[in-house]
């Protein structure tokens, strides 16, 4: 190795170092500070707290056979310390072509997880990503889900967490309106449609999405019982397990899509005076998004 290539490598590892201590302060900043979601140290706290769900054999098994959470489970976190273990718990373990149909799992600690190690990983979102894993073989692919790239039955599973509810609404948000499109509620209908062109038969897709009352907020909808009716109607199979989880003042809890059904979202965007020294901004429950989510396994036919 070159005395460039050591430097570079001892710095990459000083840079480690040095990111996971300001890591660990931030999220110890945000358990001290009255633990305001989005405040901060949230991120940093999140995924310190998903890191010890997806490594602890107990919890992927609660998740696994939808059993009751623990007691106080992700207080005061949004709806990914639901939907992340919900659907690596339900992977299969064999090596498949699998899809992540939003990039909901470009981050290290995901793309690292076991489960995955022996999958080839596709990913396609509408955006570049400002980071990516080419070095473990991860494609990425840019296009919109209505109108993929990919050939009949190619994937053996697809992963669609909470990006469904996207499709069709204001994309300024994530792409700074450089991809503006007519807004169109209704054409999620048309990935569900795709992903059933693209998954092979009995080939799986894991959709998760904020659920409860029916709302329209602009850059994306919350799919009330009525939505996800029409999603599983629109799937060219069956629906093979289904969760509900909903967000209390103490934490989430497994429950039903009756009881989940009048869930309101909370919206940090219109928050427009936020200020993380006072708790003016948020509602009683300091919940950080999602007071509902639903999880689906669907299969597609023979």
């Amino acid at each position: 190795m070159t005395i460039s290539g050591v430097l570079r490598t001892a710095l990459g590892k000083y840079y480690d170092r040095y990111k996971r201590f300001r890591d660990q302060i931030n999220a110890a900043y945000f358990k001290m500070h009255g633990m305001r979601p989005w405040s901060r140290g949230y991120s940093e706290y999140r995924t310190q707290e998903l890191n010890k769900v997806l490594g602890s054999e107990e919890l992927m098994r609660v998740f696994a056979q939808s059993k009751p959470l623990p007691e106080g489970y992700g207080f005061r976190l949004d709806e990914r310390i639901i939907e992340y273990p919900w659907v690596l718990s339900r992977l299969p373990e064999e090596p498949c072509r699998l899809l992540d149909a939003g990039s909901v799992l470009n981050f290290d600690y995901i793309i690292n997880h076991p489960t995955l190690g022996n999958k080839d990983i596709s990913i396609l979102t509408l955006f570049p990503e400002a980071s990516c894993f080419w070095g473990k073989r991860i494609s990425y692919l840019y296009a919109d889900l209505r109108d993929t790239p990919f050939r009949d039955n190619y994937f053996d599973s697809i992963i669609c967490i909470s990006t469904l509810e996207h499709v069709g609404m204001d994309s300024y948000i994530y792409t700074g309106g450089q991809l503006a499109s007519k807004k169109d509620p209704g054409s999620f209908t048309n990935v569900i449609e795709e992903f059933n062109r693209i998954l092979k038969a009995r080939g799986t897709l894991f959709l998760t999405m904020p659920y409860g009352k029916y709302s329209d907020f602009g850059f994306f909808q919350q799919f009330d019982a009525s939505l996800v009716g029409k999603a599983i109607k629109f799937f060219a199979g069956s629906l093979a397990e289904s969760s509900y989880y909903r967000y209390l003042d103490s934490g989430w809890i497994l429950s039903t899509s009756s009881e989940c059904s009048n869930c309101d979202y909370f919206n940090i965007h219109e928050t427009k005076y936020f200020d993380e020294r006072s708790n003016k901004d948020y509602d009683k429950d300091y919940a950080a998004a999602a007071r509902a989510v639903a999880c689906l396994k669907l299969v597609k036919s023979a």
